[in-house]
């Protein structure tokens, strides 16, 4: 690599899952990367008991996760999310790590590419005491809009219920490129400034970024990719969003304003607000309970 007064000047190169994760990781002094060793399908069917001897010396009494590091995945154009097997708490010893192992090697079958000897396995600490985890885009999967979409799970303590579409998948945070100073949460506070941090190092692209954050507010970075999307941001698509909120700003502005005839000093937005007479009455009401309605309610108490 080329240095210039202490900078790498070298583009950011991304490989596979675990060369990615080694890669970036003395560029970054926010995300914290799990302890981890990969290896690949020829070192393992060359010494596999070396390996496994290895293994347990360096996470000897912990907890491991093995996933898989396939050169299928993470790709310019595809990221084979979710597709290799992933086998999470395995004890530290050699019969345990072995099975696993195995179950993940064997699960490149899926697209014929068993047999590739360059295929890596990662096995990395298994956090515990987790208090969110989940997934990060750096833009709008869709519009490549800017905002970071966060999806989320901060109640099962697991890391793997996103990336599974588990029942805690569904939450989700939108925050816009140019107001994270406005974020007020400190563990969201914390896994955006990390992001920041973690664009720079690598030019500033489009990134998928799978994380966890644990009741001690440190952010690990379990894994980062490209985002496989055709839309890429654009300065023409940052502008035109920016225009949109700043006249919705305005908009709100003048609604929020003193009004003529409306008590108080700003007026209140509110969700279904009125009366429904539908929910209260029916659609199709008697004519005793249409009457007593409009005399008790429409015809002046809903006013006031």
């Amino acid at each position: 690599m080329k240095y210039c007064k202490g900078i790498d000047l070298t583009p950011f190169a991304f490989g596979a899952k675990a060369e990615t994760l080694d890669r970036v990781a003395p560029l970054l002094t926010q995300f914290v990367i799990p302890k981890s060793l990969h290896f690949t399908l020829a070192d393992w069917q060359s010494n596999p008991a070396s390996l496994l001897e290895n293994l347990a010396q360096q996470f000897g009494g912990e907890a491991v996760i093995v996933r898989s590091s396939a050169q299928a995945e993470d790709g310019a154009e595809n990221s084979m999310a979710g597709r290799y097997e992933t086998v999470s708490n395995v004890p530290a010893n050699p019969i345990e790590l072995s099975n696993a192992i195995r179950r993940v090697f064997m699960s490149y079958v899926r697209d014929g590419s068993a047999t590739n000897l360059k295929n890596q396995v990662l096995v990395q600490t298994m956090l515990s005491d987790v208090l969110m985890s989940g997934v990060l885009f750096t833009y709008d999967l869709n519009t490549g809009a800017p905002y970071y979409v966060i999806n989320y799970d901060d109640e099962t303590g697991r890391t793997d219920t996103v990336t599974s579409g588990g029942a805690y998948s569904n939450r989700t945070l939108v925050v816009h490129r140019g107001a994270i100073d406005a974020v007020r949460s400190e563990r969201f506070r914390k896994l955006l400034g990390a992001t920041v941090e973690l664009e720079r190092a690598i030019d500033d692209q489009p990134l998928d970024i799978e994380f966890a954050v644990d009741r001690q507010m440190r952010v690990h970075l379990l894994q980062v990719r490209r985002m496989t999307v055709t839309l890429k941001p654009d300065s023409s698509l940052l502008q035109r969003v920016d225009q949109a909120i700043n006249q919705i700003q305005a908009f709100i502005r003048t609604r929020f304003a003193p009004m003529s005839g409306v008590h108080g000093r700003r007026s209140i937005f509110g969700q279904m607000p009125d009366w429904n007479p539908a929910e209260m009455i029916g659609r199709a009401p008697r004519p005793l309970a249409l009457s007593l309605y409009r005399h008790l309610i429409t015809d002046w108490a809903w006013r006031q």
